[in-house]
């Protein structure tokens, strides 16, 4: 059984190691070596920037893909967050001004980007039926731009 186990430990380590996911080949060396992952420095910076938004500030953001952003805002300022398991979510996506202050959405950079409806072919959408909502970039990363909704 020893044996096995250190089998079955090894090739759970090679497959990642030679994974096509950029996420599991980052987990192998951030276990084996200790390097910081970048990506993580990223999104670490952008719920720090999430954490000290005004009170009363509403995010709505995807945790399916932007999970890591979600793990570390503040615990107890979770409550700030429009997520996908609240009923207003879908509503929230169609009219965000109605509901948040920022929006989350992922770049053409993130490899992610393909699994959600808050990507960067949001604004145009949401533009054409809303053309009173107005957006700003106020936080930027290479996977990641949080927009601030205005007031009309």
């Amino acid at each position: 059984m020893a044996i096995l186990a250190v089998v079955q430990l090894y090739t759970g380590y090679y497959f990642m190691k030679t994974s096509a996911i950029g996420e599991e080949v980052h987990f192998v060396d951030v276990l084996m070596n200790r390097d910081p992952d970048p990506l993580q420095v990223e999104n670490r910076d952008l719920a720090n920037y999430i954490n000290h938004l005004p009170k009363g500030s509403h995010v709505l953001i995807d945790d399916a893909i932007a999970y890591p952003v979600v793990a570390f805002t503040n615990g107890n300022d979770i409550g700030k967050l429009t997520l996908p398991y609240q009923g207003i979510f879908l509503t929230a996506i169609e009219t965000p001004d109605k509901y948040d202050n920022y929006i989350l959405l992922a770049t053409a950079n993130n490899e992610v980007t393909g699994f959600t409806q808050l990507n960067d072919r949001y604004v145009p959408v949401i533009q054409k039926n809303n053309s009173e909502l107005r957006l700003r970039r106020v936080f930027e990363t290479n996977d990641w731009i949080l927009y601030k909704i205005f007031d009309k």
